[in-house]
């Protein structure tokens, strides 16, 4: 079972930074989760929110703001807010880096710097996983290239985790489901594997949650403290 650090090790480094990520894997991590949008001058910036307030102290959506005045924030600890190819050029082959896309503008251009670490790197494309809400996001990445590795996240309700969404995925080509850890059981996990679906749920950060997540078999598990996975 894959150990994943949720943006990285964010309870104790600042969430989405090199630091966390880099710290992740030093802490026992087989990979990390990161989110990314596209900024006013083209590139994929590694940061969660669509605004820069909480992480920044700042001002302002990241999709207005361009790469050189985002690099002149500080993301905490003195850190800077990362591009996605600084990421894998960091972290990749040897962990896997799970891209969860926030924004529409940010998904083919993702799945292009995918491509070209997968062709030119020889990065394989299970190292390089993208994962969102929203299927029309990954439907953007399928059709850029059928052969990166995608993965639709339900809904944070147990409404969700049924045959029915089971078979929405599975028919939209996806690689795997990540449900949240809270409405996950062994019914939805067995019924996704026999679809042939992997399963990554978020965010065991409790250890009642991480023994159920390796009680259920899944075939990774996100979390804030990834020494404790």
């Amino acid at each position: 079972m894959l150990k994943i650090g949720h943006r990285g090790a964010s309870a104790h480094f600042p969430e989405n930074t090199l630091l966390a990520f880099k710290k992740a894997i030093d802490m026992g991590a087989d990979g990390v989760e990161c989110d990314v949008y596209r900024c006013a001058s083209g590139e994929i910036v590694v940061i969660h929110d669509r605004t820069l307030k909480r992480t920044t102290g700042t001002s302002g959506y990241v999709a207005r703001k361009t790469l050189k005045a985002l690099k002149k924030l500080d993301a905490g600890n003195g850190e800077t807010i990362p591009t996605l190819t600084e990421l894998l050029d960091a972290l990749t082959p040897k962990a896997t880096v799970f891209i969860e896309i926030k924004a529409t503008a940010a998904a083919k251009p993702t799945a292009k710097i995918i491509t070209e670490y997968a062709e030119k790197h020889k990065v394989p494309y299970e190292r390089m996983p993208v994962i969102s809400f929203n299927a029309a996001h990954l439907k953007l990445v399928k059709s850029v290239n059928k052969d990166i590795c995608v993965g639709l996240t339900p809904p944070v309700r147990a409404s969700s985790l049924n045959t029915r969404f089971i078979a929405k995925a599975k028919n939209a080509g996806m690689w795997s489901v990540n449900p949240c850890i809270k409405v996950l059981d062994k019914d939805f996990v067995r019924a996704a594997h026999d679809a042939g679906l992997k399963i990554f749920t978020w965010t065991a950060n409790t250890k009642p949650d991480i023994a159920k997540a390796y009680a259920l078999g899944v075939d990774g598990v996100m979390g804030d403290w990834p020494e404790k996975l």
